[in-house]
């Protein structure tokens, strides 16, 4: 493949491609490189951008990882990080997994399926060919996103390339001319499952005299029960390789709380029968397409807006009596603030009360958290100010949000905030006796007796535990017990975050002021919050005294002569150099720098994937010049995409560098 990549032997194939284990011969490293193949190559081209797009923007575990892409070679080919792995096919041929490994797979499944749903995508093609179980612990990847549909897209859907099997793992409707949705993946987990269980394709086309035969068998024809498993599981089965899709469950999360209901844990919710299956239409306006998640007070779905064609959030609300008031509500509509999820509508749906807002692409904070990696003071100060932006614009309009903590507070790659989810909120000053909270950040006057009157100064105490968490990595109380945590937020004094890390000791001031136990005591408003937060960070981080660069090189006779051009500039420049991009990426997330300079080629990774992650990572990453000898424009629109701002050619010209590198040390 071009230059670059020389291919080996073909993993798997599905409708648009086949990926291949290949050499980067530049990096001498192993990688995957899915080849576009089909018969008609300017709609399989679009299908490969798009799954570029999805999995290039995707850091899901069960999604491959892809580190380049060339559209403009022939063919075009899609490059994904090298795991060792094989189909799960070749696996059950060797030997059957038992039901919990089974069962387990089948979870990992929905969950990639389910970050696929929400950017609006249907897989459509799954099948055991393209799930790869990685060797070493027995880690699921979902390839073969090479015939994914748009959900509400009028495309065409069957791009095959070449002879293929018969499709014993698609869901009958994608063999017809109906619309997919959701529940073709939920066929198709389901299809998967039962190999796993059986060690064959639910679906057995041989005894037919005629493919029109056994087609027309397929998608009128339930398959048999299984009886050698668990009925709760035969049950789950039957349903989800029902040939009706409204018998099916309607969503990869109903499908996984059935599977945890198998496996002993919770059962499915009482909810689960309200939810709203795929293509329901709400309100004459809005029509759902997926399930994006699930809290104690509703579920929130995937819509389109057919009125204004656009993608919505739809939140529909469990029970009455824990929803905020249509005057409330009406309020938080009034609310406009880029740190605030907007709402657009709200209405009734089945006696069911609904909220429309506008559609945050992101993850919330706790998903951060969970991964346990620190965020650098920078980078959390540039959350939080932007979180008491959003309250004071919320308290602004006479509310109070009620329920803030990391799950509520949706970010995306570039660190903007957006809160959600005002279930709890409720006008300032006003009198509550809901014991509706989350313990970990539930403000002290929640718990007294008696009547409680809702402030201001109850989500500033709730931020002060977020802030703490942040900087800390921990929270301020810790016990695993709600009653020990609930006391603690009455009588106990959190830690001072320097005694933890004494980098942290500019933001004691700011935390402690909010974690007050009294609230009269704590800020007077988020305003003033957002003055100490912003004390807090010019004295964590003074202003450095000259320009800073860093220059992200391997080979070093090119950063010497890097470093030998820089140095004779007028400009005062304090210039490190990082001989890898881990060890580059490292650096940028501890300390400030003005200015990069980034090879493409590096050991560990290459400058794609050193800018995937700086723009994920850092809140307002430096201006990045690319360097490379060799880069061809599709390369340099991929870095540019990811945010480099300009190319630096090898052999330097040494006029032309000292122009570049000002332009961008100036560039506020």
């Amino acid at each position: 493949m071009n230059e670059r990549y020389e291919l080996g032997d073909c993993v798997y194939t599905d409708g648009s491609g086949s990926l291949h284990v290949a050499v980067d011969v530049r990096l001498g490293r192993r990688v995957h490189v899915k080849v576009l193949r089909g018969r008609r190559p300017a709609s399989e081209r679009v299908r490969l951008e798009r799954e570029a797009r999805l999995l290039g923007g995707s850091s899901h575990p069960h999604l491959p990882v892809l580190v380049d892409a060339r559209f403009d070679t022939d063919p075009p080919f899609l490059v994904f990080n090298y795991v060792a792995a094989s189909p799960l096919s070749e696996l059950v041929a060797r030997k059957r997994p038992s039901q919990r490994t089974a069962l387990r797979w089948a979870s990992e499944l929905a969950a990639a399926l389910r970050a696929a749903h929400a950017e609006g995508i249907v897989h459509g093609d799954l099948h055991p060919e393209v799930i790869l179980v990685t060797d070493d612990d027995a880690r699921l990847l979902v390839h073969g996103f090479g015939r994914a549909y748009a959900l509400g897209s009028d495309e065409e859907r069957t791009t095959v390339g070449g002879d293929m099997p018969f499709p014993c793992f698609a869901a009958p409707e994608s063999l017809l001319s109906d619309e997919l949705d959701v529940r073709a993946d939920v066929f198709g987990v389901c299809a998967v499952l039962h190999f796993l269980l059986e060690g064959r394709a639910p679906f057995d086309p041989t005894p037919f005299a005629s493919a029109a035969r056994a087609l027309e068998a397929y998608v009128t024809t339930d398959p048999p029960v299984l009886g050698d498993v668990r009925t709760s599981l035969s049950t789950l089965l039957a349903q989800g390789l029902s040939r009706d899709p409204a018998k099916r469950p309607t969503s990869m999360l109903a499908l996984a709380e059935g599977f945890s209901h198998v496996l002993g844990g919770k059962a499915p919710s009482e909810s689960d029968e309200d939810e709203l299956s795929p293509g329901t239409l709400v309100d004459g306006r809005y029509r759902v397409r997926s399930v994006l998640g699930a809290g104690g007070m509703g579920r929130v779905y995937l819509a389109a807006d057919e009125l204004l064609r656009r993608d919505v959030a739809l939140k529909v609300f469990f029970t009455k009596d824990e929803l905020p008031s249509l005057h409330e509500a009406r309020q938080i509509a009034r609310v406009e603030h880029p740190s605030v999820v907007r709402v657009h509508s709200l209405g009734t749906h089945q006696g069911a009360h609904f909220v429309v807002t506008e559609l945050v692409r992101g993850e919330a904070l706790e998903q951060h958290l969970a991964r346990g990696a620190r965020l650098p003071p920078s980078t959390v100060a540039h959350v939080l100010d932007q979180i008491l932006a959003g309250l004071d614009a919320i308290h602004g309009v006479g509310l109070a949000h009620g329920d803030l903590k990391p799950g509520n507070v949706i970010v995306d790659g570039d660190w903007n905030v957006k809160l959600v989810d005002f279930g709890l909120a409720r006008e300032l000053r006003s009198e509550t006796r809901s014991m509706a909270m989350t313990p970990a950040y539930c403000p002290p006057e929640r718990l007294r007796t008696g009547g409680v009157t809702v402030d201001a100064a109850s989500d500033l105490y709730s931020f002060g535990v977020l802030a703490f968490e942040l900087l800390a990595g921990r929270l301020p109380f810790l016990y695993e017990s709600v009653p020990e945590m609930l006391q603690a937020h009455l009588t106990s004094a959190p830690p001072t975050l320097g005694s933890l890390d004494p980098t942290l000791a500019p933001y004691e001031a700011l935390v402690g002021a909010c974690l007050v136990k009294s609230p009269g005591e704590r800020p007077a408003s988020a305003e003033r919050a957002r003055a100490m937060l912003r004390e807090a960070a010019r004295r964590s981080s003074p202003a450095p005294t000259c320009k800073r660069v860093l220059v992200i090189e391997d080979e070093r006779m090119v950063s010497d002569v890097l470093m030998a051009i820089l140095s004779e500039m007028p400009e005062a420049l304090e210039v490190e150099v990082a001989e890898t991009g881990r060890a580059g990426l490292s650096r940028l997330l501890e300390a400030p720098f003005d200015l990069v300079l980034l090879d493409m080629r590096l050991p560990d990774r290459d400058g794609l994937s050193v800018l995937k992650d700086l723009r994920a990572w850092h809140p307002n990453p430096p201006p990045v010049l690319v360097v490379s000898g060799s880069a061809t424009s599709e390369q340099w629109r991929m870095a540019a995409s990811l945010g480099a701002r300009g190319l630096v050619f090898k052999p330097f010209d040494k006029q032309l560098l000292e122009l570049t590198v000002r332009k961008y040390l100036g560039d506020d």
